[in-house]
């Protein structure tokens, strides 16, 4: 088994396992803590601007998802050349630039095909040994993420606090225990659980103001589910999950959101067009662009098996 300092020290603690070091390799310089200044930089413009209302938010929150991502990118180990196929040169001769790169590199190409009527694509490996991402910085992001989630999950599973979804960094839990996980947490790592900062936990029901709970749900899997909210106004919403289907939607299936996700629960399948409501474009090889108006996608859970 793999592992980094942090993801050990966690099944050490929560697991209480034993191990043995086999190999592995190990860092005595100093730690840079440029990254993590940034980040924090980008969290609290976010924060600020979801305060405002701004949708400006959306972008820093791309910007912080995909810097984590470039830090765990896979190489790139193809390249796209294009080329004439024939073309006249200052003699007025005829030269056969796509025949001529080809033999010059025949082990490089993969593929190649034609775009246009004198243009040729060939698809060519690419070499990849100066290829460098920090992936360790990756691997360490993913590994702290899960230890922020298991800190808070493993400490409501001693208290017996019972979890009624999980996601990558969220969950639904009851909220008349929540002031007890709290000041528990609070007593084993000195932190504040519920706040604003990086870290922290927060409610993430946006559809309302207020004091607001859940007060129905339905759970079909991995981001998908569907909460009933309401607060002490009353008021009710909704907040809705179904991963790659958007929200107008689902809205627009039933009165109630609930109908929908009860029949989903029940095993119906519902068919969505994902361009309904929203302009798509397709980039062609031969670089035409075409307005694309259907998308289809059937859904359908077996929730019996807890499959998707």
């Amino acid at each position: 088994m793999r592992v980094d300092n942090i993801l050990l020290e966690d099944i050490i603690k929560f697991q209480q396992i034993e191990y043995k070091i086999i190999r592995g390799y190990y860092w005595t310089g100093n730690k840079s803590d440029l990254l993590s200044n940034e980040m924090s930089k980008l969290y609290n413009l976010r924060r600020d601007f979801k305060k405002q209302g701004n949708p400006v938010q959306e972008v820093f929150k791309l910007i912080m998802n995909s810097s984590y991502g470039k830090t765990i990118q896979k190489p790139i180990k193809t390249d796209l050349v294009y080329k004439q196929i024939s073309v006249k040169n200052k003699k007025g001769d005829i030269q056969y630039d796509a025949d001529r790169y080809l033999k010059k590199n025949s082990l490089l190409v993969k593929s190649f095909y034609d775009v246009a009527e004198n243009i040729r694509c060939f698809e060519c490996n690419k070499s990849f040994d100066d290829f460098f991402v920090p992936n360790l910085i990756g691997v360490q992001t993913l590994t702290m993420s899960k230890r922020i989630m298991n800190e808070v999950m493993c400490l409501a599973e001693d208290l017996n606090i019972p979890i009624y979804y999980q996601d990558t960094d969220s969950m639904h839990i009851l909220k008349s225990r929540i002031t007890e996980l709290e000041d528990e947490y609070f007593k084993k790592y000195n932190r504040v659980l519920r706040g604003s900062d990086m870290g922290q936990f927060h409610p993430d029901f946006d559809e309302l103001s207020g004091d607001v709970t859940s007060i129905e749900s339905y759970f079909l899997g991995k981001k998908a589910y569907c909460d009933k909210l309401s607060n002490e106004k009353n008021e009710v919403a909704h907040h809705l999950r179904l991963k790659d289907i958007h929200n107008i939607l689902l809205n627009c299936q039933y009165e109630d959101p609930l109908e929908l996700y009860k029949k989903l629960y029940d095993g119906e399948s519902f068919k969505f067009n994902l361009l309904q409501f929203r302009l798509s474009f397709e980039f062609t090889k031969d670089f035409r662009i075409k307005s694309i108006s259907q998308f289809c996608r059937n859904i359908k859970f077996k929730t019996e098996l807890g499959l998707f």
